[in-house]
């Protein structure tokens, strides 16, 4: 996925959220995708690190 595809991702959810939720709402949602993104990035590299 290019950066481009990822901006129009965002754009979506971010609307999204708006639209189906209070700005409170939408920012707390914001906060637990970059957990979840964090938790996935370690994920990654912890598989990357047990196949060597």
């Amino acid at each position: 996925v290019n950066k481009k595809e990822l901006e129009e991702l965002v754009k979506d959810l971010s609307s999204n959220l708006k639209s189906k939720s209070s700005a409170k709402s939408a920012k707390s949602g914001d906060d637990k995708s970059k957990k979840d993104t964090k938790s996935e990035d370690k994920s990654k590299s912890t598989k990357k690190i047990s196949k060597k």
